[in-house]
């Protein structure tokens, strides 16, 4: 298959990053894959190409339409596979006028208005990311379910090694909060920062607090990391930003909190996860919480509650001080069974292969 991607998207993300795990994925099986995004700087196989998708004047979108439709005739393209509304809504104009399949992978919740109830641009099939979107889609959208599929975003196993030893280096155990901290996921570090830091340090000294990752108000995050040390008496919080080496926080950290891929990720590596999405907070994963992190993509897309103080402190002292509480062997099947690319990549390739037959029928 010949196939086409659109992003629209400024930084590094979780749809960014799928994609081109997916990507390759599909390459592997002799696909050719095209990329098209505002920007993109995940490495892939993929041919990548940039453009404004995510400008949204209609002139622009105009313009976006005619340059996807030149391209899917150029590149002889066979589905197109949108990962934003942004990105969707050109899609969508762009293969009428092709007279190709477009599907829509849905990262997050949409806002609900009169447009996005009564005109889709998802094209033929849409793609939930877990099973809170895939209702979401169904009760609040009001999409049928032959429009719906469920695909978990997946991540390579290959890549994320399996190593399950920690070692405490300055007689501290490192917790190290990982993420993308832009709108929702911002709130959600600085309630952590607020209300759960100062708790856990106080019950358990002998830890420190790595934050891992890009953020739009580094400032505000800076001085409440010094309000919490100077607070403390010592430096119990360490603001390292965005890494690329991620790898290197998975297998030195004794505690990883985050969603989404991250959890994914550090889960792989046998490394503990206290999940803290954007919408809830759903605790140390283990077999007993394994169902609600899957359904709601470790808490980043269920319906949003209130941020659960009470439930990540006593996760997080939990792991601390209970490490035998983490069964590797069990966090690592959980990974392959549910998000390995090699299985994803199948349902992903089978859905463009169901549409294809429709759209020629």
């Amino acid at each position: 298959m010949n196939i086409l991607h659109i992003l629209s998207q400024y930084e590094v993300n979780g749809a960014e990053t799928y994609t081109a795990t997916l990507a390759d994925a599909c390459i592997a099986r002799g696909d050719t894959v095209t990329i098209v995004s505002d920007t993109f700087h995940t490495k892939t196989a993929a041919a990548v190409l940039t453009h404004p998708i995510g400008k949204r004047t209609y002139p622009q979108r105009i313009r976006n339409i005619q340059y996807l439709s030149t391209l899917i005739r150029e590149r002889e393209i066979d589905v197109v596979h949108a990962h934003s509304r942004a990105a969707a809504w050109v899609g969508f104009f762009a293969t009428r006028v092709t007279r190709i399949p477009l599907v829509s992978s849905i990262h997050m919740r949409q806002h609900l208005h009169f447009s996005s109830r009564h005109f889709s641009v998802y094209g033929e099939k849409l793609i939930a990311v877990c099973g809170a979107i895939y209702d979401h889609l169904q009760n609040d959208m009001k999409y049928k379910k032959e429009q719906l599929v469920m695909v978990p975003n997946g991540i390579d196993c290959q890549r994320w090694k399996f190593r399950p030893q920690r070692e405490c280096t300055n007689g501290k155990k490192r917790v190290a909060i990982v993420g993308r901290f832009t709108g929702f996921k911002g709130d959600a570090l600085l309630a952590l920062l607020k209300n759960v830091v100062p708790r856990v340090c106080a019950e358990y000294p002998s830890v420190e607090f790595h934050i891992v990752g890009g953020m739009n108000d580094r400032q505000k995050v800076e001085r409440e990391v010094a309000s919490i040390n100077e607070r403390l008496g010592g430096t119990y919080v360490i603001l390292r930003g965005f890494m690329f080496d991620i790898e290197a926080v998975y297998y030195t950290a004794d505690v990883i909190v985050g969603a989404g891929r991250v959890a994914m990720e550090a889960l792989a590596c046998g490394t503990p996860v206290v999940a803290v999405g954007e919408s809830s907070v759903i605790g140390l994963i283990r077999r007993e919480t394994a169902e609600a992190a899957y359904y709601s993509n470790f808490g980043d897309l269920n319906v949003r509650e209130p941020f659960a103080t009470d439930l990540c402190v006593q996760s997080l002292l939990s792991i601390l001080t209970t490490p035998q509480l983490h069964d590797p062997l069990w966090a690592r099947s959980f990974i392959e069974q549910r998000y390995d690319i090699n299985e994803v990549v199948n349902c992903i390739r089978s859905v463009y292969r169901e549409v294809q037959r429709e759209t020629q029928v």
